[in-house]
C-alpha cells in the first residue's frame, strides 16, 4: 500500500489541487481557497524525481520495452496530466451542452488544456535547475508564461484562469490595470508557492532553521497580499472620487437599456425559434422604452435580432445607375469608370455578369425598405437601438459574406422624419469604417474573432458530406470582420456623444485583442468611452459558463479602465464600472431590462504607461524566459542520455 501511494503521489498531490481549484470556481466559488491550488503544485514542483532502474542485457528486450512503456504512460507527468483532464472535464463542460457532437470536442479541448499544467511544473523545475531560482519565484513567472501561450493558441482560450476566482472581490484585483489578468494570476501563484515552501521547509528542515525559514516565507506572502490590498484600495478610491466629480460637474450621461432572455438553444436552432426569440426582444425592448421617460440606447444581445442586416463592402450607387433600373441620387458613370472603379465587376461577363446585376438590384431594394423599417422602430422605441444581427455584405460582383455584427441603428426623430428620407441617405455604405462622425448614421460591427467549430471550421470543405458535423455546422460558417467600428451615441435632447466600442461574445475573453482595438480607436482619434459586448450563451444552461464569462468583462473593465456593458442571451447582462464593480446585474435564467445610467469616466495613461502596455510586455518576457530555459533544459538532457548511451 506504502508503495502503491508513493508511485501515484503526483496524481494524488494534482488531483487535491484540481478538487480545490474546482470549488473556488463557480458555481460553488468558495474563493478564497484559491491560494491553495499553487501550494500544492509547488509540492509537486519541489519533488525530485529519481532515475527509473534500467534492465541490461539482450535477453530483457521484449520485458524491457513493455516496462518502459508503462512507466511512461504511469510516469509522473502523466499522473499529473490525467489529474489535470478531469479538472478540465468539469470545468469546461458546457462545451458539451450545445449538440451531441459537441462532446468529442469537450474532451479533446478538456485533454489539451490538460497539457498546461504539467507543463507548467516542468518550467519551474527547468528556471530552479538552470538558472537557480527557487520554485516560489520561479512559480509565476511560468504560470504567466502559459497564461500567455493559452489565450494564444489555436486561438485562444482564457476561462477557468486563476483570476477568475477571484474576479469579485474588487480590492484584490486592481492589479490587473498595470500588469493585465496575468497579474492576478502571478499574485494568487506566488502568495501559494511561498505557502508552499514554507510547508516544505518546515516538514523538510530540523530544528529552529526550518521555522524561521517558513517563516520567512509566510512573511514575504503576508507582505505581497497586504501590498496588493494597499494598491487596490487607492485606486478603487481614486475611481469613486473622479466618478463623483465627474457627476459634481454635470457630466452627460447615458441611460443604456441592456436586454436579457433566458431562452435555452440546441444546434442546429429552428428557424421558428430564432423568430420567436427575436419577437420576444422586440416587444421588451417596447417595453423599456416606456420605463423611467424611456432609454437613450437600448441593446439587443447576439444574434437576437431575425434575419440578415444587408450592406455592402463599398458604395455602389453609381454603379447602379448604369443599369436600367430606377436610380438612387444622380451620381452615374460610363463603362472606361465602371472599369476603373469596379474592376471585379467588369470582369464579369455573361449569366455572373446577370446575376452579379440581378443581387446587387436586390440589396440596394432590401437596404432601402430595411432600414426605412429599422428606422420606424427608432422612432416608436424613442432611443438609439444596438441590435445583435447577422449581416449579409455583398462586394461588388454580388455575392454576400455573412458575418456576425452588431449594428447601431440611430434615433432620427418621429416617424414622420423617417418617413422624408431619400433612397440615397438610406443607402449609405459602407457602415464598417473604423469611424464616423456621423451619429445619425448606421454603423456595423463585423466580429473578428471567430469561435472554433461553432463559427468556423478549419478544412470544412475537405470534410466528407457524410460528417454530421458538417452539415450541423455548414450553415454557421462566417466571415471575419476586417477591423474594429467605434459608434457615436448621443444621448436625447443633448449634442454629448459617447463613443461605444462594440467586441461580440468570447472576443472580451482574449485581453491584447480589446487593448489592439483600444489602440487604433485612440490613433483615430475616436478614444472609446465604454466598451459594449453582446453575447448569446443561450447554448450553456445558464450554467458556470455564464459566471465565468461575466469575469472576462471584469478584467476587461480594469484593464481599460473603461466601463462594460453588456447585454448576454442566458447569461448575465450587466454594468461594471472602470474599478471592475458589478454595479447592475440580471438574475440568472430570467427576462429582464438591466437599466444603467453611464457616465465617461476613463482612467489616464500618460508617457511610458501610456504608450507600452506593460501587461503584455511583461507576460511576453515571461513566456520567452521560461520556455526558453525550458528548451534548454531537454537540450541538455537529450544530450547527457546520448552521453550514458554510448
Amino acid at each position: 500500500m506504502k508503495r502503491f501511494a508513493e508511485r501515484f503521489f503526483p496524481f494524488w498531490i494534482a488531483l487535491a489541487s484540481s478538487i480545490v481549484f474546482s470549488v473556488a470556481l463557480p458555481p460553488l466559488h468558495w474563493k478564497h481557497a484559491i491560494f491553495a491550488a499553487p501550494l500544492l503544485w509547488s509540492v509537486l514542483a519541489s519533488r525530485r524525481v529519481g532515475r527509473p532502474n534500467r534492465d541490461s542485457g539482450s535477453d530483457a528486450k521484449p520485458r524491457k520495452f513493455w516496462r518502459r512503456l508503462g512507466n511512461s504512460l504511469l510516469g509522473e507527468y502523466p499522473q499529473i496530466w490525467f489529474a489535470s483532464f478531469l479538472f478540465w472535464l468539469v470545468a469546461v463542460v458546457w462545451v458539451s451542452y450545445p449538440h451531441p457532437v459537441t462532446t468529442i470536442g469537450w474532451i479533446v479541448l478538456s485533454g489539451y488544456l490538460a497539457i498546461y499544467l504539467p507543463l507548467y511544473i516542468g518550467l519551474c523545475r527547468a528556471l530552479n535547475r538552470f538558472l537557480f531560482a527557487p520554485i516560489w519565484l520561479a512559480s509565476p513567472i511560468c504560470w504567466v508564461a502559459i497564461e500567455w501561450v493559452r489565450n494564444r493558441a489555436l486561438g485562444g482560450f482564457s476561462f477557468a484562469g486563476l483570476s477568475h476566482a477571484v474576479y469579485d472581490v474588487p480590492i484584490l484585483i486592481q492589479i490587473a490595470e498595470p500588469l493585465g489578468e496575468y497579474g492576478v494570476g502571478a499574485t494568487i501563484v506566488l502568495i501559494g508557492a511561498l505557502l508552499g515552501e514554507a510547508l516544505i521547509r518546515r516538514l523538510n528542515v530540523d530544528g529552529k532553521g526550518g521555522s524561521r525559514s517558513g517563516v520567512r516565507c509566510v512573511s514575504l506572502a503576508a507582505i505581497v497580499l497586504l501590498s496588493v490590498l494597499i494598491y487596490g484600495s487607492s485606486r478603487l478610491t481614486y475611481y469613486d472620487r473622479l466618478e463623483s466629480d465627474a457627476r459634481a460637474a454635470g457630466f452627460p450621461t447615458l441611460k443604456v437599456a441592456l436586454l436579457q432572455d433566458s431562452t435555452q438553444y440546441r444546434f442546429p436552432p429552428p428557424k421558428e425559434l430564432n423568430r420567436e426569440v427575436s419577437d420576444k426582444y422586440r416587444a421588451l425592448a417596447f417595453e423599456a422604452s416606456r420605463e423611467d421617460g424611456g432609454y437613450d440606447l437600448i441593446v439587443w444581445p447576439e444574434g437576437c435580432r431575425y434575419g440578415y442586416f444587408f450592406d455592402a463592402e463599398a458604395d455602389y450607387n453609381a454603379l447602379l445607375n448604369s443599369f436600367d433600373t430606377v436610380k438612387v441620387g444622380s451620381e452615374t458613370i460610363d463603362a472606361s469608370e465602371i472599369a476603373e472603379q469596379f474592376p471585379k465587376y467588369a470582369a464579369l461577363s455573361g449569366q455572373a455578369a446577370l446575376d452579379a446585376r440581378d443581387n446587387l438590384i436586390f440589396l440596394r431594394d432590401k437596404m432601402i425598405s430595411q432600414r426605412r423599417g429599422m428606422l420606424r422602430m427608432t422612432a416608436k422605441l424613442g432611443a438609439t437601438a444596438l441590435l445583435g444581427s447577422a449581416s449579409a455584405v455583398f462586394d461588388e460582383t454580388g455575392r454576400p459574406t455573412t458575418h456576425n455584427a452588431a449594428v447601431i441603428v440611430p434615433f432620427l426623430g418621429d416617424e414622420t422624419v423617417v418617413d422624408q428620407l431619400d433612397e440615397e441617405t438610406l443607402t449609405q455604405a459602407p457602415t464598417s469604417t473604423l469611424i464616423n462622425e456621423d451619429s445619425l448614421a448606421f454603423r456595423r460591427y463585423d466580429k473578428i474573432h471567430l469561435v472554433l467549430f461553432g463559427e468556423y471550421i478549419p478544412f470544412l470543405k475537405y470534410l466528407p458530406n457524410s460528417w454530421e458535423i458538417k452539415a450541423v455546422c455548414a450553415e454557421n460558417v462566417l466571415g471575419r470582420g476586417r477591423g474594429p467600428t467605434a459608434f457615436r451615441v448621443s444621448p436625447r435632447k443633448s449634442t454629448a456623444r459617447f463613443i461605444l466600442a462594440p467586441n461580440i461574445c468570447f472576443e472580451s475573453s482574449i485581453p491584447h485583442l480589446i487593448k489592439a482595438q483600444i489602440r487604433e480607436y485612440r490613433k483615430a482619434d475616436a478614444d472609446p468611452d465604454v466598451l459594449v459586448n453582446i453575447s448569446h450563451d443561450g447554448w450553456f444552461r445558464c450554467g458556470k459558463e455564464t459566471d465565468m464569462h461575466l469575469a472576462t468583462h471584469v478584467y476587461r473593465a480594469i484593464e481599460n479602465r473603461r466601463s462594460v456593458i453588456s447585454a448576454t442571451h442566458g447569461g448575465f447582462s450587466a454594468w461594471i464600472d472602470p474599478a471592475g464593480r458589478v454595479r447592475a446585474k440580471g438574475a440568472r435564467g430570467t427576462t429582464e431590462v438591466v437599466g444603467v445610467e453611464l457616465i465617461s469616466v476613463k482612467g489616464k495613461r500618460n508617457g511610458l504607461y501610456g504608450n507600452v502596455d506593460l501587461a503584455e510586455t511583461w507576460s511576453a518576457c515571461c513566456a520567452c524566459l521560461a520556455f526558453f530555459i525550458w528548451f534548454v533544459s531537454l537540450g541538455c538532457g537529450a544530450a547527457s542520455r546520448r552521453v550514458r548511451r554510448s
